[in-house]
């Protein structure tokens, strides 16, 4: 299961209601559930504040590693 579909369900919520009260399309809260679309920089900062997690932890397993 993917880390935003079970942050998704911790919270009771259907991904028609976040993709409402994101404003992110529902198709792309399918698809980035189903791991085939990754978002944009925006709209990962919008599921991270929505579900009150940080982006490392939703979007890059814990591990974000600089680069030069």
């Amino acid at each position: 299961m993917s880390i935003l579909k079970h942050e998704r369900e911790k919270l009771n919520k259907t991904q028609k209601e976040v993709a409402d009260e994101t404003g992110i399309s529902y198709s792309m809260i399918q698809l980035m559930e189903q791991g085939r679309r990754n978002p944009s920089d925006k709209n990962k900062v919008k599921l991270a504040m929505y579900y009150g997690k940080s982006v490392e932890y939703l979007f890059f397993n814990g591990t974000i590693t600089n680069s030069d």
